[in-house]
């Protein structure tokens, strides 16, 4: 009985050993600015932040994750000036055991003559304040993966021309894809599936490679300028509406959905289409189109 009460006792003991407290490590840090999160890099205790031209962090919002019970000094709660370098010291709980890490930002350029990906809201942010009018590769914008972060794509209203592809990825969380206001031309593909675009304007465009749209949502849709498509308009999506008022000039037009509620289509300028296919339009009575177009 003494020796199961001793063993009893030593267990307890061990149990309440005091926390040791020897690690003084930042685990993960980020800041916010709006509603655009930057994470860092953390490499040999070196903190770093990728930030597009044109972007402050001027008052961003820290967010650190630190050793167990360990301190940081200074304070990122009490910091404004994320645009410069910072050195932090990291105290573990012993009060004894210390590292410095070294924060900066690194600023990330905008080559108009290359393909421009805006991945965030910053980025789209940045590519405004940079007065950029035209792409000579291809414009991405969003990415197929990860948290729906692009909502507004207004600065993006002087761009009036891009050489080859426009692709809005999943991540554009929109309802409305504009902001466009300014896009005459684009070389290539105009190519979206994002899920949450309810409308699509491009009030200026005049010519496309191709268009094509997919989602479960999309029911309007408006080119209120365009007139050549080299090769194929294609919507696969609940469709409403669709204004094409001055389309001239398409290879085929192909419109599909099971729930499309659009009741007639009308293309009252076409004069050339090798095909025009409406496929799977319950609500579909009619059709209109040039009397002198070219099948």
């Amino acid at each position: 009985m003494l020796m199961v009460s001793l063993l009893v006792l030593l267990a307890c003991t061990n149990e309440d050993d005091p926390f040791a407290g020897t690690d003084s490590y930042i685990t993960s840090f980020s800041l916010q600015q709006g509603e655009t999160v930057f994470n860092a890099e953390i490499t040999e205790r070196l903190i770093t932040v990728k930030v597009p031209e044109g972007i402050s962090l001027k008052g961003a919002t820290a967010t650190v994750k630190l050793s167990e019970n360990a301190s940081i000094y200074p304070d990122p709660a009490d910091i404004t000036q994320w645009d410069e370098e910072i050195l932090f010291a990291v105290t573990a709980f012993d009060g004894t055991t210390q590292l410095s890490y070294k924060y900066s930002v690194i600023r990330s350029h905008i080559d108009a003559n290359e393909t421009v990906i805006l991945a965030t809201q910053a980025d789209v942010d940045a590519f405004g304040a940079s007065d950029i009018t035209a792409i000579g590769g291809s414009l991405i914008i969003g990415s197929t993966t990860g948290t729906d972060s692009i909502r507004d794509l207004g600065p993006l209203a002087k761009l009036k021309e891009i050489t080859y592809s426009l692709t809005i990825h999943p991540s554009f969380a929109a309802a409305e894809l504009a902001g466009f206001d300014a896009l005459e031309k684009v070389g290539g593909d105009i190519y979206s599936t994002a899920a949450n675009i309810e409308k699509v304007s491009f009030p200026k465009l005049q010519s496309a490679g191709s268009v094509f749209f997919k989602n479960s949502k999309l029911g309007e849709v408006i080119f209120s300028r365009l007139e050549n498509v080299t090769k194929a308009i294609t919507l696969q999506c609940p469709l409403g509406g669709i204004s094409f008022p001055h389309l001239k000039q398409v290879q085929s037009i192909h419109l599909e959905d099971r729930d499309a509620m659009i009741t007639s289509v009308a293309f009252p300028s076409l004069e050339k289409a090798e095909s025009i296919v409406v496929y799977f339009l319950p609500s579909f009575i009619s059709g209109h189109l040039n009397k002198k177009i070219v099948l």
